[in-house]
């Protein structure tokens, strides 16, 4: 899910900002060297809350896996964005039953309007993809907003912002600023 939101990130970075990545997909920016102290390291998130695909049931439907922890009822019935290897395919996440109450509701599940697996897969989805939900900016009063990921969004753009603005000649000691992945699923990169 990190892959186009660290392409936009790094397209972003000033001219001079040396990147580095490793193998889970973490990306960093070290700057200064000085002997003014230990390193200082700033973290943004890449990632969001979302979804892989770990099913594509019979009747054209996407069995869920989640990727992060929330309220799964605040997603049934909203739009979903399928993340296919050619393109987003738009869907909806499915209203669960909602006539029984059970001790653990059964996972959420996607549709694309396929009516069989074949369907589903001539739209080019395939298990393992992720499926988030649409971002919409929202305007606030004054000068403030809101939409989906804002809290992930917003660290990234801060740290952009920085180091944009970043006199690099008065930095003393070395500041990483780093954009990680995996926050939402349990801290693994972060």
């Amino acid at each position: 899910m990190e892959a186009p939101v660290r392409a936009t990130v790094q397209r972003l970075l000033p001219s001079w900002a040396k990147q580095e990545t490793d193998t889970a997909g973490n990306l960093w920016v070290r700057v200064g060297q000085g002997d003014g102290g230990g390193p200082v390291v700033i973290v943004a998130h890449l990632d969001e809350i979302g979804f892989r695909v770990d099913t594509i049931n019979a009747d054209g439907t996407l069995s869920l896996r989640t990727r992060g922890g929330f309220i799964l009822s605040l997603f049934e019935g909203q739009p979903a964005l399928i993340h296919t290897d050619g393109a987003d395919i738009p869907g909806i996440f499915l209203p669960r039953d909602s006539g029984l109450t059970r001790r653990t509701p059964p996972p959420l599940r996607a549709g694309v309007g396929a009516t069989t697996r074949a369907g589903a897969e001539s739209l080019g989805v395939k298990v393992g993809q992720t499926v988030t939900m649409p971002k919409q900016y929202v305007r606030l009063a004054g000068t403030r907003a809101t939409g989906r990921s804002f809290d992930d969004r917003m660290g990234c753009a801060a740290l952009i912002l920085a180091l944009r603005r970043l006199d690099r000649s008065k930095v003393k000691h070395p500041v990483i600023f780093v954009f990680s992945t995996r926050e939402e699923i349990g801290l693994e990169g972060a």
